[in-house]
């Protein structure tokens, strides 16, 4: 979820990338699940934004979702390859 948040930030202002308002808070509503600092930073760029623009984040997070558990579940199954086999069975079985 930081690393969620940071890209938002560098939505927001445009810091190495072009500025993108509805991206940020797609990013920030994605990251607000699970970091109180995101619905700070979702919260204030509502206040800015149009119920338009809200309307296209929120079609945005749910094309972002999958992508990002898929990516997620491919980072674990990588770690767990270089696991030792007993703790990779333990956590095969709890899945």
């Amino acid at each position: 979820a930081g690393s969620q948040i940071t890209v938002g930030q560098l939505l927001v202002t445009g810091d190495g990338c072009e500025k993108d308002d509805v991206e940020a808070y797609a990013w920030f509503k994605i990251s607000a699940e699970e970091n109180a600092d995101a619905v700070k930073e979702l919260l204030d760029l509502r206040k800015k934004i149009s119920a338009e623009q809200i309307s296209q984040a929120m079609q945005r997070v749910k094309e972002l979702k999958p992508i990002i558990q898929t990516n997620v579940d491919k980072f674990y199954q990588n770690k767990l390859s270089e696991t030792d086999p007993d703790v990779v069975k333990t956590v095969k079985r709890a899945l």
